[in-house]
């Protein structure tokens, strides 16, 4: 496959993912309704996409509806359901989904080093430790506690602050959680505490 091109197979009606069957064995969908099985990533031409994906594919993360690829020159993609603003751009919750990855630009002042997709709400973690995430606070999994999924954020990109000095090692989001380790060597855990998964239950 060519470094350029994301292949997602998954039965849904979000633009996260997408279906395709071949009944007749020829090589190509016989399903008319069917979205294309690959994203291809902006190229220099697009509005958005000046000098973003020259770059491989570092990481990705796929959550409930949502995707977030990350390259390894630290550029941040995201594509799929917006509805809780866990696409992280500066766009209203509910609005912007697309079915094609679109470049989403880091701060200048900071680099990337892991992204996590949770349920509703996704995860950017920067070199200097900082953990940003953006999407549903339904649960807390956000780190406001105070706040509720619909609030917004004071981060035109709806980006809340969840933590500091924060280790790449451990960091995951669940459906409505999101765990990681600090660089002391703690390991924390919020959100929905259903079963105990966070450990106090």
């Amino acid at each position: 496959y060519e470094p350029t091109e994301i292949w997602h197979w998954n039965a849904s009606a979000s633009a996260a993912s997408s279906t395709t069957s071949d009944v007749d064995g020829d090589g190509d969908s016989d399903n008319d309704n069917a979205k294309d099985d690959v994203f291809q990533l902006p190229d220099d031409d697009d509005d958005e996409g000046e000098g973003c994906c020259q770059s491989r594919v570092a990481s990705m993360s796929v959550g409930g509806q949502h995707i977030i690829i990350l390259l390894e020159d630290g550029t941040v993609l995201t594509a799929g359901s917006n509805l809780r603003g866990q696409l992280m751009r500066s766009t209203p919750r509910g609005v912007g989904g697309s079915s094609d990855p679109v470049l989403r630009k880091a701060p200048l002042s900071y680099g990337v080093k892991a992204v996590a997709a949770g349920g509703e709400h996704t995860l950017i973690l920067y070199k200097e430790g900082d953990l940003l995430g953006g999407g549903s606070n339904a649960w807390g999994q956000l780190g406001q506690y105070a706040k509720v999924a619909g609030d917004t954020s004071a981060d035109p990109e709806g980006r809340y602050q969840v933590a500091s000095d924060v280790s790449r090692r451990g960091l995951v989001a669940g459906y409505g959680t999101t765990h990681f380790g600090k660089l002391s060597g703690s390991y924390w855990g919020m959100g929905m505490d259903v079963d105990g998964v966070l450990g106090v239950g």
